[in-house]
């Protein structure tokens, strides 16, 4: 280091402490103020709007979408259950068929019904397209398909039997189920007559006629047949000539079987047209059938 700069060294380390003007205080302020907000700013335009975006659009479909709050209410579900599924204890109808044995004949050759055989359809296909209807509308439903011929023959019983079998079914399930008197018991059947006393025109198309079959011998013998009465009307009312009405057994002396109505106020025997109907014409009445008995429900 020369003699000449470490003498202007020791003189700018003794001098006076350098004291800038107050403009140029102020005035370098400024700069570095409007230089740190254009750099802050650079940065802002390129992360503001992807987190602006982000952020605004769930609220925006939010806005857009109607809600109706009065909707939203757990009343009638169960609120561990997804919305829409609704918890039933309670069967509306139950659907069985003591006779389970009873055929639909598909043709008729010669004006001579075909004889049945195992691949034809049986009552309790109509059984089911009952049931389809009835829960269409938004009614529980249980259809007991057990073949209480088949049960009776493996236990050595005969036809006489047929009720004392269906009737254990019936009691199992009411253990089984709550409030299980306001369910209607409908024993579903096939007739035997011919086709002309079975079959009706109903909108143009053939259909299956029903009938309805109530046992004196029991103590609900009055409340079954109100019941019955009821829904013969309101077929009458909006499909005339689909009724073929009530039958009562056992007024005249004769000893038939109480059909299980004892065990319940809304316990019926139909009968659905005969073994010389169609299917289709089976399934036009229980869709009738299963719009009058939600009429009664309601």
């Amino acid at each position: 280091m020369s003699d000449e700069f470490k003498s202007q060294l020791s003189e700018l380390k003794n001098s006076e402490p350098m004291r800038p003007d107050t403009e140029f205080v102020n005035r370098t302020r400024q700069k570095l103020v409007n230089h740190n907000l254009r750099s802050t700013g650079k940065k802002t335009k390129k992360i503001f709007p992807v987190f602006s975006i982000l952020l605004l659009f769930p609220i925006a479909i939010l806005l857009l979408i109607p809600i109706d709050f009065s909707k939203l209410t757990t009343s009638g579900y169960n609120a561990l259950e997804p919305i829409g599924f609704q918890t039933r204890n309670q069967t509306d109808v139950y659907i069985y068929h003591t006779h389970s044995y009873e055929y639909l004949l598909p043709t008729i050759e010669n004006n001579v019904p075909k004889p049945p055989s195992k691949s034809d359809h049986t009552v309790n296909d109509v059984g089911t397209y009952l049931t389809m209807y009835l829960e269409n509308l938004d009614l529980s439903v249980t259809h007991d398909k057990t073949d209480f011929v088949k049960k009776a023959e493996r236990e050595g019983d005969d036809f006489s039997d047929l009720y004392d079998h269906s009737r254990k079914n019936l009691i199992k399930f009411f253990n089984e189920t709550e409030e299980s008197d306001k369910t209607i018991l409908i024993d579903l059947h096939l007739d035997s007559s011919e086709r002309n006393l079975t079959t009706t025109t109903i909108n143009g198309k053939d259909t299956a006629r029903i009938v309805f079959n109530i046992s004196t011998l029991n103590p609900n013998y009055e409340s079954n047949l109100q019941f019955a009465k009821r829904l013969h009307q309101l077929l009458e009312n909006k499909y005339p000539g689909i009724s073929r009405g009530i039958v009562i057994k056992g007024e005249r002396g004769v000893t038939v079987s109480t059909y299980n109505q004892d065990l319940s106020s809304k316990a019926l025997l139909i009968i659905i047209g005969g073994d010389e109907n169609t299917l289709e014409e089976e399934k036009r009445a229980t869709k009738i059938l299963a719009e009058i008995l939600k009429n009664e429900l309601e």
